[in-house]
């Protein structure tokens, strides 16, 4: 398939949240540190967090047709089964054109027609499940997948495919933040601890009103930095102490260091960035996520951080998150966390070089 093309190509698919998305510019960035001249490509939905997210100094950025699977009956699904099947149309002929090495999918239904596709030229692909308990879509790509990358252990059983457990990447500039830099920017004092408050790309209307409700009482020892999301503000809240954004880009990893604790919901990602700073956290999961995988997510985390506080539901009240806001702040440190030696996106990267050098090699002794 690859006879006349000398150069090393990898497509990266993957969308529907920003998770997927950053999981892929990480892995995309270290694979280029590694490896040169290499030629990235990424398929995406026209519309999703991918479109907007992707660096197109990584990759040449493609936009497909996607639609939504739902474990329910909605009359949306029906438009959006002939999205996926345009998508599968188009992600067919992009992929005979680019002529790939590999794939990699980072997962989302957004993946899937691309891996449909794949499978359908015959290109060896590689996916990562972020979650605990794998979603639908991701199930179905782990089928036509050669290997599945796995963020949690607990992942294994959902796949009878060759499986390794590299856990979920992070960017290196995660470690770069700067606690003094928040604190300027937003005008908080150095006296006082900080509450940040985030919950996922898309925001959280449960947490945003369960902070709503305690502010007045949160803002007499705490300042608080909320991250909405998209159309959640709420302008009438207007404090000194207390600032909230829709969605921060530049500053998240600054407002991440600043934080003394964290409220958050549970997705793997998310977890891996609390993790990786040593963040004392509590987290309230999205119980009707699929396969209830942010709350055995945030149970599995909460075998390694016992010091974390998970507020189960589905109901959490204010005195719920109250009190475990009182009980963490009397923490005064943080158990100390063993690192693995190789980071989650050099162990990606290194299975991918693997499997790139194993088909290049193929291809060669074709010539």
């Amino acid at each position: 398939m690859h006879m006349n093309n000398p150069s090393k190509i990898i497509i990266f698919t993957g969308g529907g949240t920003t998770g997927h998305v950053t999981k892929n510019l990480i892995v995309m960035s270290e694979l280029k540190k590694k490896l040169s001249p290499i030629e990235l490509h990424y398929l995406g939905s026209n519309n999703g967090k991918e479109k907007e997210l992707v660096n197109r100094n990584l990759c040449r950025f493609h936009a497909i047709s996607t639609g939504k699977f739902r474990r329910y009956f909605a009359l949306e699904s029906i438009p959006d089964f002939f999205r996926f099947l345009r998508g599968v149309w188009q992600s067919f002929w992009l992929l005979k054109k680019i002529r790939p090495n590999l794939v990699f999918s980072s997962g989302g239904y957004v993946a899937l027609p691309v891996a449909i596709g794949a499978w359908m030229n015959r290109i060896p692909m590689i996916t990562h499940e972020t979650d605990s308990t794998p979603g639908l879509a991701n199930r179905w790509i782990a089928r036509l997948a050669e290997q599945v990358l796995l963020g949690f252990e607990s992942a294994r059983p959902y796949f009878k495919n060759n499986t390794i457990f590299v856990g979920n990447p992070i960017s290196p500039g995660l470690f770069k933040g700067s606690k003094e830099k928040a604190l300027h920017e937003l005008g908080f004092s150095r006296q006082r601890k900080t509450l940040l408050v985030m919950g996922g790309s898309q925001g959280a209307k449960q947490i945003n009103e369960l902070v709503w409700e305690l502010l007045p009482k949160l803002l007499e020892h705490w300042q608080v930095i909320h991250l909405t999301g998209k159309g959640k503000m709420n302008t009438s809240r207007n404090d000194s102490f207390y600032q909230a954004f829709e969605y921060i880009t530049d500053d998240y990893t600054d407002f991440l260091t600043a934080a003394d604790l964290v409220i958050s919901r549970a997705g793997g990602n998310s977890l891996a960035e609390l993790e990786a700073l040593n963040k004392l956290a509590i987290i309230i999961p999205l119980r009707s996520a699929a396969g209830d995988h942010q709350m055995k997510n945030a149970l599995e985390m909460k075998k390694k951080h016992p010091d974390w506080v998970v507020l189960k539901g589905p109901e959490v009240s204010s005195g719920e998150v109250w009190n475990a806001v009182n009980e963490t702040a009397k923490q005064t440190r943080r158990m100390a966390v063993e690192r693995p030696n190789h980071s989650s996106a050099e162990q990606i990267v290194h299975v991918l070089l693997q499997r790139l050098s194993e088909v290049v090699k193929h291809d060669d002794e074709v010539l």
